[in-house]
């Protein structure tokens, strides 16, 4: 082999292993990028995970708080005795029951909710006055509608249409 012919293989050998070492270099840049990426990714992972356990003791404390307090429904008649203190309550404050419509229950693993919507027709300040009194925390009592509108024959009354959400312990919503 002549001199010209080594060192253009010489040449040849070195360019070869410049740009096969250009991409072994390219390949090694972009998998240190994505590792760089799923490491900040776990990180944030990371940080939320701690940040939901640091909360942990918070949560377990409302939970025990809810399993103590919530009311526990004696029997599936509850709705019944919902609706008949509801309604005795409107008219104690002087309201009258136009409808009264029990809804379906609703069962979950984690409550049973019975529903009750009602029309009464009175006072602004009685009406608002008997929904106060039934909206105490205690009660786990929910308003998700709520419609009032002024009384057509008397300008002095309001007709208001409440649905009434009332939330029991899951021990009777665990049963068949």
């Amino acid at each position: 082999m002549q001199r010209n012919e080594r060192r253009l293989l010489i040449a040849s050998g070195t360019i070869a292993s410049v740009f096969a070492l250009l991409l072994v270099s390219q390949r090694l840049i972009n998998w240190q990028k994505n590792l760089d990426r799923r490491e900040r990714e776990i990180e944030l992972l990371q940080m939320e995970a701690d940040a939901l356990l640091a909360d942990a003791p918070a949560w377990e404390a409302r939970a025990r708080w809810l399993s103590q307090t919530q009311p526990v429904a004696s029997d599936e008649l509850e709705a019944n005795k919902e609706l008949d203190h509801i309604v005795s309550l409107a008219k104690r404050e002087g309201l009258v029951v136009q409808s009264q419509q029990l809804q379906e229950p609703l069962k979950t693993d984690y409550f049973l909710q019975i529903g009750v919507t009602l029309s009464v027709k009175g006072q602004v300040p009685a009406v608002f006055r008997w929904m106060h009194t039934l909206l105490t925390p205690s009660e786990f009592r929910i308003v998700p509608a709520l419609k009032v509108i002024p009384d057509k024959e008397d300008p002095a009354q309001v007709v208001a249409q409440v649905q009434f959400w009332r939330r029991y312990s899951p021990a009777l919503a665990a049963t068949p």
